[in-house]
């Protein structure tokens, strides 16, 4: 356990970072419909794409529960 804290906790911590924010997709297009610079990700939905408005909207129009967030 204390070779893991010594190794992995900084890149547990980068991991967490990096998905609260844009994480890697920050010049991917829309997942949907492949336009640029999407705005909108799903926190109930499994993957971490990013989608454009009308996408997201489209995609998630039967799941009003989910939760719908905008990374700037």
């Amino acid at each position: 356990m204390k070779q893991w804290t010594e190794y992995s906790r900084g890149l547990a911590l980068d991991e967490m970072l990096r998905l609260e924010g844009r994480g890697a997709y920050t010049r991917t297009p829309c997942g949907e419909c492949s336009a640029p610079h999407p705005l909108y990700r799903c926190t109930n939905c499994f993957g971490h794409q990013l989608f454009c408005k009308p996408c997201i909207l489209a995609t998630h129009r039967r799941t009003p529960f989910h939760t719908i967030d905008v990374r700037s």
